[in-house]
């Protein structure tokens, strides 16, 4: 899989830095690869995923279809557990809807 081994070589090559930097959040993957349209970071031992909405022309099914090998890959390659991978979806939003909270969990994590 593409996305898996773009993943794969970027670890390699971020985290040797990250550790000399003293980081621990950092971005693994910044929509690297046009059929995945997503940003993948690391903060401490948690993963977030963030897909950018595909255009309208995308099939949804499809799009649905690679988000979810790309979720796959990413516990995968990194070895984190699930509980500790969050997923976002980013949609554009017009007017008063793009200042909407959407959901207050009251769970943090540092």
């Amino acid at each position: 899989m593409d996305f898996a081994n773009r993943l794969q070589k970027n670890i390699k090559k971020i985290e040797k830095w990250a550790k000399q930097q003293g980081l621990d959040a950092y971005r693994l993957y910044d929509a690297d690869l046009p059929e995945y349209n997503l940003a993948v970071d690391r903060y401490a031992d948690h993963i977030v995923v963030q897909e950018y909405a595909a255009p309208k022309n995308i099939d949804e099914n499809k799009a649905r279809q690679r988000l979810l090998d790309a979720v796959t890959a990413t516990l995968k390659v990194t070895g984190v557990e699930t509980n500790k991978l969050i997923l976002k979806v980013r949609q554009k939003q017009k007017g008063t809807n793009q200042y909407e909270k959407l959901a207050n969990k009251g769970e943090y994590f540092m």
